[in-house]
Parts: structure tokens; sequence; C-alpha cells
């Protein structure tokens, strides 16, 4: 292998790693899934498009890509939201079914004992990849009448809709 593959294979290594604590982190922890995530989308980038080049292709991938998407996500979630909330496995659901089609890219990709074990898993989720980013999508849509039903009960403030709606508007 030559050495910007094996960079880019131990580069997905470590998000697969990244990807796989967040889906478990998730359920303890706030701070450290939304750390978890916007390391993914880090890593993810750079090794889809390369190291930043000032050019317009370029940031217009960036500014396309759903990784980068995810972590805009997050920030607008840590910044504007209570961390310490009782539902943040409903907050991240959206990003789980992207990282679930990740780890499946990632096992089918390095084609080991992974793919023997979880072959069941994998297949069908791969198959159905399309079918599971636009229920992503629908569970996007969802969460922004979850937020807004919050906001009603007093549970957050207005602004957190009002910013999430022109999220989900401009993506």
């Amino acid at each position: 292998l030559s050495y910007t593959v094996m960079i880019k294979r131990s580069i997905l290594d470590v998000e697969v790693l990244t990807v796989t604590m967040a889906l478990f982190v998730q359920f303890w922890s706030f701070e450290v899934t939304a750390m978890l995530v916007c390391m993914k989308g880090i890593f993810a980038l750079p090794r889809k498009y390369g190291l930043a080049v000032h050019t317009k292709k370029y940031w217009a991938n960036i500014l396309f890509n759903e990784f980068f998407h995810n972590m805009v996500y997050v920030a607008i979630i840590y910044f504007l939201r209570l961390q310490n909330d009782r539902f943040t496995f409903i907050v991240f659901a959206p990003i789980s079914v992207h990282y679930v089609i990740s780890a499946c890219e990632w096992a089918k990709f390095v084609q080991g004992m992974w793919t023997t074990v979880f072959g069941w898993l994998i297949n069908p989720v791969l198959e159905n990849k399309e079918t599971l980013l636009l229920t992503k999508a629908y569970l996007e849509m969802l969460l922004l009448l979850w937020f807004c039903g919050e906001s009603i009960y007093g549970l957050q403030g207005f602004i957190f809709p009002v910013l999430y709606a022109n999220f989900l508007r401009a993506k």
C-alpha cells in the first residue's frame, strides 16, 4: 500500500473508533458525545477532500458535506440547549443513523472479522443506505416539532427552534 492509502486507512480507523464511542457515550455524557461528533467531522473532511485548498469547489464540497452539517448541528445544540438534558438520545438520533451507516461502510472496507460477525447487519444497512439517509432527514424534521413542543411547555427558549429551522432550511 502507498503511504497515502495507509494514512487514509489509519484516519478511517480513528474515525470509526470515534463513531463507536459516540454511539455508546451518548447515553451518559452530552459533552463527550458532542466532542466525538466534532472529532469525526474533523477527521472525515480532510480524508474525503484532502487538506484545505482555497478554491471555490473545495469549500462548496465542505459546505454540502453531511459531516460538516453534523458538526454545525452539534454546535447549535451545544451552545443553545440544556446540556443536562434527559433526552440526549433523541437529540443525537439523526447523527446515530448516519454513524451506523459510516461504521458499516468501514466494516465492508476492511473485509475482516467484522463482516463475518456482523454481516447480517452490514449488508442490509448498505443496501438501504439511501432509505436510511431519508429516514435521517425525517428524524431531523420531527426534531423541529419536538423542539417547538419543548418551547411551548417552557423547557427551552423560542430562539432554539427558530435557529434549528433555519439550519434545516439551509441544509
